[in-house]
């Protein structure tokens, strides 16, 4: 039977990910259930996303001894990114299933945060755009939000394959 240490470093540590950003959602969600699922919280869990993406791409480095190489370095880090996402997912289409009320929380937030973002001339017609959208959430909606993440899973792994090659092209 396999264990999680035995799996490749790129899918234990998205493994990590997944899970430690499932546990940060649970405790925003128990300690401030409106917010929760709110921007702020977002760019919050990044950080574990992050940090599991950085360990994953030091691991295949010290294997290999040397710099994997800009391309391998991405590869690496966004199959991290991407198995995270999986799990983070699956956990926010079964929270939306078991508390509909969270898109109203987040129409909320995201109407609260509005006015943080968009300049006053467009404010009014941010407004009243996100007054009318639908925030429900269904499976095919977060299958679609998981296809998207691919645009974010590649600008951080790009962003960690530099890092990893200003790290080793001293060394």
């Amino acid at each position: 039977m396999n264990k999680i240490s035995d799996t490749r470093p790129d899918v234990r540590y998205g493994i990590f990910a997944g899970v430690g950003v499932i546990i940060f959602y649970s405790v925003a969600w128990l300690s401030f259930p409106r917010q929760a699922f709110g921007t702020a919280t977002y760019y919050l869990s990044l950080l574990i996303y992050l940090i599991c993406m950085f360990l994953s791409v030091n691991t295949y480095g010290k294997e290999a001894g040397a710099y994997l190489g800009f391309r391998q370095a991405a590869q690496r880090a966004f199959v991290v990114y991407m198995v995270a996402n999986l799990f983070f997912y699956l956990f926010y289409w079964l929270m939306h299933e078991l508390n509909p009320q969270i898109a109203e929380m987040q129409k909320a937030d995201a109407l609260e945060n509005a006015r943080h973002f968009y300049p006053k001339n467009e404010l009014a017609e941010r407004l009243r755009n996100l007054q009318k959208a639908d925030f429900s959430v269904s499976f095919w909606s977060v299958l679609q939000f998981y296809v998207k993440s691919v645009i974010p899973a590649a600008f951080l792994s790009f962003l960690l394959a530099f890092v990893h090659w200003i790290r080793w092209r001293d060394e």
